[in-house]
């Protein structure tokens, strides 16, 4: 499929749009959907439901640089034909050519999800996983871009990207980076090539009848090294067809990094010392804090832990996911 930042290239800037005629072009492979520019020159995307679906009298949506209106009658120039037809309107209403380019970006993933005859449910669907990732893209960072890398080095690395995307945590908060059944992965990153890491006493003390693997991964910036984004379309090229995973992916790199988004997966590190550095422990081998030494009254307990002389398991394949990297 020729990508939607290419098409949105040729398009001519339109005079006006208050007419609801729209200066549009076929989309490769979906062609029932068009994209079009509005007379300032921003992206739209119209897509086109399947008509025996159309039973929902769904409301429009406007929020900061993205806007929605459902089931909207227009006509659609191409080529100097026009014709009328029901078209969801998608419009990039912000102003900072990175945002533009990322909805454009996640606008080549709704279509793949929804196909070319897409049924209403399906388009409402997809466009409030769209509109979830631009209103993530608008919040505070919450994790370092760092910390984020390794766990993507983590995923693209894995043999079995699936297993590893789907065990990814919901929230960037979340205790641990990955869970899987009972087995729980958390990825440490250093910048200075020392494996000592930031521990909570509630991190090193996992549910019971679970297994705990933390992974240390040398994360160093340079120049000339992989960013965010080319970790990102490294899985997005092994998770296939799977877009619901694609749409999980993309929706934690979002929320993790916020507002920040843009300028962030620009950041690149050494990728090779990164693969050459990885090891992973056996939660049980970390020292910490027996808890019947802590009094009631005190909680939240952070320390570091210097792993050098801790015996590695990388070699040794008893937890599945490891077994899976």
């Amino acid at each position: 499929m020729e990508n939607l930042i290419t098409l949105f290239q040729q398009i001519s800037l339109q005079p006006n749009t208050s007419n609801s005629i729209f200066n549009t072009l076929p989309i490769s492979e979906f062609t029932n959907h068009r994209i079009s520019k509005n007379e300032t020159g921003n992206p739209i995307l119209l897509i086109n439901v399947t008509a025996s679906s159309q039973n929902l009298n769904l409301p429009s949506i406007k929020l900061q640089n993205i806007a929605v209106h459902f089931d909207a009658q227009c006509n659609v120039s191409t080529n100097n034909q026009v014709i009328k037809g029901v078209f969801t309107i998608i419009s990039f209403t912000g102003f900072k050519h990175e945002l533009e380019l990322y909805f454009l970006k996640l606008g080549d993933l709704l279509l793949k999800a929804i196909g070319n005859t897409p049924t209403q449910t399906q388009v409402y669907t997809e466009v409030y996983k769209l509109i979830e990732l631009f209103k993530a893209a608008n919040q505070p960072p919450l994790k370092s871009v760092q910390g984020l890398w390794a766990e993507l080095l983590i995923i693209e690395q894995a043999k079995d990207t699936h297993i590893f995307t789907k065990a990814w945590h919901s929230s960037p908060t979340d205790k641990y980076d990955f869970s899987y059944k009972a087995e729980r992965l958390e990825i440490k990153s250093s910048s200075l090539r020392k494996r000592e890491h930031h521990f909570s006493l509630e991190q090193l003390t996992p549910p019971q009848n679970t297994q705990l693997v933390i992974a240390s991964v040398f994360v160093e910036e340079i120049s000339n090294g992989k960013s965010l984004e080319d970790l990102q379309n490294s899985i997005t090229q092994k998770l296939s067809n799977d877009f619901e995973l694609q749409q999980h992916l993309n929706l934690m790199i979002a929320r993790t990094l916020g507002n920040t988004i843009m300028e962030a997966k620009k950041i690149t590190f050494d990728y090779e010392l990164a693969i050459q550095s990885v090891s992973f422990y056996d939660s049980k081998q970390i020292p910490t804090i027996n808890t019947k030494h802590i009094p009631n009254e005190i909680s939240n307990i952070h320390f570091k832990v210097n792993l050098s002389n801790i015996e590695n398991m990388k070699s040794v394949k008893n937890h599945f996911l490891i077994d899976k990297y």
